[in-house]
């Protein structure tokens, strides 16, 4: 007699495999229905951080101008954070998304003193996306050519948005425009993470492979 054996639903397994990317999106799900003043208290605004409220430079991200804007920021997380988070892993993905947001918001700030207000997760997803990318490349898992594929378009999507030709469908309501520039900041965030990374790395195994030879012929 065959025992059946239990499977782990797909969505759970998910999850599992990128726990930090989870909570992430699931708290800005939350924050799409909770109370406005709340999104007010938390969102990107220049003055209010310019008076002390530094939270603002973390916690805008995580605030959105609609409900689609918020769960369709959320969903990229999720999907971008489970490919992304079981290859570089959740400690990791924790301390770039900790200086990635704030390089983003301050970086916003001291270049774009006309935008007083900002939300929005696509930022960090940029940012994950890329990070995924030079992820992918480094290991080899697809060939390389699908990688350098995707990134072009990731770098033709920044540019339409850019240059203000519109590629489809928006979850932004009236009256609030892309943020570009936010998108850029998250892709070099991303690119600055993956570098240094690579190159501590690499600083890594060489110190681990050239010690000193002793008198006696062993390492010390």
């Amino acid at each position: 007699m065959r025992v059946p054996t239990k499977r782990v639903p797909a969505m759970r397994a998910l999850t599992m495999r990128a726990p930090a990317s989870t909570l992430l999106a699931l708290a800005a799900l939350a924050l799409v229905y909770a109370p406005a003043a709340l999104g007010e208290a938390l969102a990107y605004d220049r003055l209010a951080i310019l008076s002390g409220q530094l939270w603002r430079l973390w916690s805008g991200h995580l605030v959105h101008f609609s409900a689609q804007h918020g769960i369709t920021d959320a969903v990229a997380l999720f999907l971008i954070g489970a490919v992304l988070e079981p290859l570089v892993g959740t400690r990791r993905l924790c301390i770039a998304l900790s200086w990635g947001a704030a390089l983003i918001a301050l970086a916003l700030l001291l270049g774009l003193p006309e935008l007083t207000h900002y939300r929005g997760l696509s930022g960090l997803d940029v940012m994950m996306a890329v990070m995924a990318l030079c992820a992918l490349w480094e290991r080899r898992i697809f060939p390389r050519y699908w990688i350098a594929a995707l990134a072009a378009l990731l770098v033709l999507k920044t540019a339409c948005e850019a240059l203000g030709i519109a590629l489809g469908g928006t979850s932004l309501p009236a009256g609030i425009t892309v943020m570009w520039q936010a998108h850029a900041l998250g892709a070099a965030g991303g690119i600055l993470e993956a570098l240094f990374f690579t190159q501590r790395f690499q600083q890594r195994r060489t110190s681990l492979t050239t010690y000193p030879a002793t008198g006696d012929g062993r390492s010390a």
